[in-house]
């Protein structure tokens, strides 16, 4: 699904502190175009992918920094595969975005693994999802994706 070309959204890259506005290494530019995939649903957000076409080039800074894209070759040695997460997401039992931007480090797991953790969750787990789990391998401890993180 492509957004109407005469919206636009604004993309403020560099951000840490997302609270601070005047934060050193924010840069703000806005989209050219946005594809949001064809299949996204609401409230589950299955689907929840969207690639944004900027306007203009942006020049990668300490603040601002490329993530890399997995090839399906990355998934066919067998290896663990850890995926980075981050974003703004409500901590614990907070019902407001988190300050600083959060991070951690996520072991790609399977549909039944995942299932298998998701408790009453589970009706949520779909053929569309990515699972992954906390880099330590304990459930109990793990880390995951909140409310916000989209931010």
């Amino acid at each position: 699904m492509d957004m109407d070309k005469d919206e636009s959204v604004l993309i403020i890259l560099g951000v840490h502190n997302f609270y601070d506005n005047g934060e050193m290494g924010r840069v703000r530019v806005h989209s050219k175009r946005v594809w949001i995939h064809e299949n996204f649903t609401m409230p589950s957000a299955e689907n929840d992918l969207s690639i944004i076409e900027l306007r203009e080039a942006v020049n990668f800074t300490d603040y601002i920094k490329p993530i890399k894209i997995s090839t399906k070759k990355d998934f066919e040695d067998g290896k663990d595969i850890i995926a980075g997460l981050s974003g703004w997401g409500y901590k614990k039992d907070e019902h407001m975005s988190a300050e600083f931007l959060q991070t951690a480090k996520l072991k790609l797991i399977s549909h039944e693994e995942c299932i298998k953790f998701q408790g009453f969750f589970v009706e949520k787990v779909t053929k569309n999802n990515i699972c992954a789990m906390g880099y330590n391998n304990q459930p109990e401890k793990a880390v995951m994706p909140c409310d916000g993180d989209s931010n």
